[in-house]
């Protein structure tokens, strides 16, 4: 009896162990733990170990030397390839992202200039957001205008955190170094700083 060989598996109802001799794979037999039929199978025999045939580096002649750099060449400029365009794409991404020209639905809806103090005027109004995205930082951009109604400059004010459909005031201040008149409303756009 010491020459036997023995298995186990498990049951696959209850998952009880259950011992057997080699010999009696293939028989139905009930498992000693909760009678259900088990037939006893053989564990799969262990897959070979793998063996890998490396060449003598002394016996590689010049041209296998040479497919092997081609083919670490092929690999390093593909992955390079891959890189950049992965590179450009996020590039586009963030330029598509933040747009340059003025936003479409947010718009200034009021707006009013006052003198101030030492030839400044203030300028003050109201933005509103008519789209479902919030803005983070929107920058209300004017021109002013000389008495001739020519362009003497520009002057902005930033809102931040509008509201998606919401509104918000805002107020910016001339320069005293500018000869204001009038001006004029050039949009809303997205500050990028």
């Amino acid at each position: 009896m010491s020459g036997q060989t023995f298995h186990k598996i498990l049951c696959g109802k209850c998952a009880g162990k259950i011992e057997f001799p080699a010999e009696y794979a293939g028989q139905t037999i009930p498992c000693p733990h909760c009678q259900t039929a088990v037939l006893l199978k053989l564990p799969p025999a262990d897959p070979p170990e793998a063996k890998y045939d490396y060449p003598d580096p002394a016996s590689l002649t010049p041209e296998d030397v040479a497919k092997g750099n081609k083919a670490k060449w092929s690999i390093i400029y593909t992955v390079a390839v891959l890189v950049g365009i992965n590179l450009v794409m996020g590039i586009l991404f963030l330029l598509r992202s933040k747009p340059d020209g003025p936003l479409t639905d947010v718009t200034v809806t009021a707006w009013k200039m006052e003198p101030g103090e030492y030839r400044t005027y203030y300028v003050t109004g109201t933005v509103s957001n008519s789209t479902s995205k919030a803005v983070a930082k929107a920058r209300i951009e004017f021109e002013t205008l000389d008495n001739k109604g020519t362009p003497a400059g520009k002057v902005s004010a930033i809102v931040s955190n509008l509201a998606a459909n919401s509104t918000a005031e805002f107020s910016l201040q001339t320069s005293p170094t500018q000869t204001v008149w009038d001006a004029k409303v050039l949009g809303v756009f997205i500050d990028k700083n």
